[in-house]
């Protein structure tokens, strides 16, 4: 059961539309008293005792990027034994563009997978450590906006989003803060909390609405010793991204 809530961890919560890979602490969250924000009980994905609507929350993130002419998010992950895995997308619907890069290394060998589109072409780079295959391929519109839609909604698996049992402690720089130091079973989650010997927690919902930031860190009783898996994730520049061309496109065309 331990190594089951370590996968679902990590795979529903990497799921979640940064790249630090820890879990800030305070950082200077303030109250509502001192802040020109809304009080947080006025947000529509937060619940009448302060406590975060997960599903309005999802809905939410996703209006506001689904309607952002440009934005940038990033993931990474870590456990015990040195598997990590990163991914970066910028995206400018304005310009039709889009780069995608994602890094994967396991038993020391990192395997890099990127992808750039514009102008209704999309160049691919990939390989393991630095030996690169090439290659370019024709794009709809409508298969651009599934690629964008696929890289950056919320999506939750294994109801351990839910399980977080977040508190408001304050907003920081235009954003409502949330902290959990426990985790939790219920109905909806497909693994026991028990088996969880340490977790802490930090979300950052901008004032518009969408994640800004969210980083987990759990420790897990495998029986014969215990594993640490870390997530953090980041939402940035919405309205504000322009998206670069990489300097491997001529290889690729």
């Amino acid at each position: 059961m331990s190594n089951r809530i370590l996968a679902v961890a990590v795979v529903a919560l990497v799921a979640l539309a940064g790249c630090t890979g820890g879990v800030p602490g305070d950082d200077g969250a303030s109250s509502d008293a001192t802040s020109d924000l809304p009080p947080v009980a006025e947000q529509t994905w937060v619940d009448d005792n302060e406590s975060v609507a997960y599903e309005r929350l999802q809905e939410s993130h996703a209006n506001v990027i689904a309607n952002a002419s440009s934005f940038e998010y990033a993931q990474n992950t870590s456990s015990d034994g040195g598997a990590e895995s990163t991914s970066r997308v910028l995206v400018d619907r304005d310009a039709e563009t889009v780069l995608l890069q994602i890094a994967t290394t396991r038993g020391g060998t990192e395997q890099t997978q990127n992808t750039y589109v514009a102008d209704g072409v999309a160049y691919s780079q990939s390989g393991t450590d630095g030996e690169y295959r090439y290659g370019s391929q024709n794009v709809t519109s409508g298969e651009f906006e599934q690629l964008v839609d696929q890289q950056s909604r919320l999506r939750t698996t294994g109801g351990v989003f839910d399980a977080l049992e977040f508190e408001y402690v304050g907003t920081e720089d235009g954003a409502y803060r949330f902290e959990a130091d426990s985790i939790a079973s219920s109905e909806d989650t497909s693994f026991d909390a028990s088996d969880v010997t340490e977790s802490s927690a930090t979300l950052v919902v901008d004032d518009d609405g969408y994640v800004r930031t969210l980083s987990l860190t759990l420790t897990v009783d495998e029986g014969d010793g215990e594993s640490t898996a870390s997530l953090s994730l980041s939402t940035t520049g919405v309205n504000e991204t322009t998206v670069e061309e990489p300097s491997w496109t001529d290889e690729a065309a």
